[in-house]
């Protein structure tokens, strides 16, 4: 299903009547495939279990199910191979592969059933694209596919020759370069298998920069310099070193302005790494400005909208521009931007509210949105509808329990904290102990405090020091545009909680 939701999610890209184009008959017996994929792109069908309980009344192994996913599934296969996405330009490297992997498939088809002369037609238009591109890959193979041509069809010595030349050529271009991408990747594999001792980072990055060096020797790639790139980035970055990481960043994204086409994945990649930079600098007005530059590749107009509201609304909560941020949120669930989005997508915005809920209650949003935004809002209500959430243990659901911990502390309700300790002492110690929940499982902790010390402040304040130290010393990326735990970062949490937590008289 996972597969089959992507899919959909892919062809809705696409402007036009969806319907018009993948049903072009219009046929009655299509309707219920029509209706399937409608259903999975709003979210109501996550699993084969919904769907075939939905449409058939049983359990997912009924053949009418299957035979139903595999016609849609068929159709939007047909739909991707034949499809122009509008949304890349001509000129750029996203939209060249996606073209070059088109040609690539009718020129095999073509050689396939006899027609060499229209193949190799086919093959020179792709060493064309590929050489503008710098795309190795392709071109390696097209020459290949032209050199047999002229050897085994039309006997043509000189232009045999010629594309043999280029093929050597462009086969020792392709092997570096096919090198440099396997060390990356074991690279990868080295640095985030190390996450418990990153003593050793700078062997690890010293071992690979000098191996990469090697190769720029045999073939000068730009790809192998940018693979050096990421690696020097993401060493600065878990070494704590914003402030350079941050000029790195910056002096490849420069770099990249001068390339003659664009390159949106590692634009998007950069710009990524820098808000994370600016995250953990505290600089989150910087980061807004930084993620207007971001560019959403295969997404609507609308998905688009929600994204940078997305980021726009993080950045204000982490500037603690809390009014700014209510008036995000009101601004997007005005323009109806949360319809017909997958279940997950809605359910985080539903935690953004309870988040704002806290902060309007307790003052922190100084605009009355009791008529807007919290018009009907019932807190109780609220942590029996994010079941997807619920799911994600170490990622969003920390969000929800925390935040419920929070309005019982600050309501004054410590007879539900009593009976919500136990389950949260548990969860702390069964989902967050490992590197990247640090963050998280010091300010659960925190949290736990609070009745250990019998709601004694200065108690907490001396006993919660070391705790907060390290919610301050641990790199803040859980907190990064990505969306996870910290939708408020826990430091500024903290003192919120400080802030409006009522006196209590007698002893947890």
């Amino acid at each position: 299903m996972e597969e089959l939701i992507a899919l959909v999610k892919l062809f809705k890209t696409m402007p036009g009547n969806a319907k018009a184009r993948l049903l072009r008959n219009g046929q009655d017996n299509l309707k219920v495939m029509y209706d399937f994929m409608e259903n999975i792109n709003c979210g109501k069908f996550t699993s084969d279990e919904d769907a075939s309980k939905h449409y058939f009344n049983t359990t997912p192994k009924n053949t009418k199910y299957y035979s139903l996913k595999k016609r849609l599934r068929d159709k939007l296969l047909g739909w991707i191979l034949n499809a122009e996405n509008p949304y890349l330009k001509y000129e750029e490297l996203e939209y060249a592969i996606i073209s070059l992997h088109r040609l690539s498939a009718q020129a095999g088809i073509l050689n396939s059933i006899g027609v060499y002369g229209s193949a190799n037609k086919i093959n020179i238009n792709i060493l064309k694209v590929a050489a503008k591109f710098d795309l190795t890959e392709f071109r390696e193979k097209a020459a290949r596919n032209v050199r047999d041509f002229y050897a085994l069809r039309e006997m043509n010595l000189s232009k045999f020759n010629f594309y043999n030349t280029l093929l050597e050529k462009l086969n020792a271009e392709n092997t570096v370069e096919h090198l440099a991408d396997e060390l990356y990747a074991s690279f990868m594999v080295a640095f985030h298998s190390n996450k418990k001792n990153r003593s050793i980072l700078g062997n690890i990055v010293t071992k690979y920069i000098l191996q990469f060096e090697k190769l720029l020797l045999l073939n000068n790639s730009e790809k192998i310099k940018q693979f050096i790139s990421k690696i020097n980035i993401l060493a600065l970055i878990s070494e704590k070193e914003f402030e350079s990481a941050l000029y790195k960043v910056s002096e490849n994204l420069h770099d990249l302005e001068k390339t003659p086409y664009q390159q949106n994945v590692l634009k998007n990649e950069l710009i990524q790494q820098k808000m994370v930079c600016y995250l953990n600098l505290k600089q989150f007005d910087e980061g807004k400005k930084v993620a207007e530059d971001l560019v959403f590749m295969h997404t609507t107009s609308s998905e688009i909208t929600l994204e940078n509201e997305e980021i726009n609304f993080l950045l204000s909560l982490h500037g603690q521009h809390y009014n700014e941020a209510a008036g995000v949120w009101l601004d997007v669930s005005n323009k109806g931007l949360l319809k017909n989005v997958h279940g997950i997508i809605r359910e985080k915005w539903e935690t953004y509210k309870i988040y704002l809920y806290f902060l309007h209650s307790t003052g922190e949003i100084s605009i009355d949105f009791s008529k807007t935004i919290f018009k009907g809002f019932r807190q109780a209500k609220f942590f029996n509808t994010v079941p997807i959430i619920n799911k994600d243990k170490a990622g969003m659901n920390v969000s929800i329990l925390a935040i419920e911990y929070i309005l019982y502390l600050t309501q004054g309700k410590f007879d539900k904290i009593t009976d919500k300790y136990e389950a949260m002492f548990k969860y702390s110690y069964r989902y967050l102990r490992d590197e990247e929940s640090l963050r998280s499982y010091n300010f659960i902790r925190l949290l736990l405090l609070i009745p250990n010390c019998a709601y004694n402040w200065k108690t907490i304040s001396e006993r919660g020091e070391q705790m907060l130290r390290k919610i301050s010393s641990h790199p803040n990326i859980e907190s990064s545009i990505k969306s996870g735990p910290e939708i408020i970062p826990y430091d500024v949490l903290w003192k919120l909680i400080n802030k409006h937590t009522p006196h209590r008289n007698f002893k947890f």
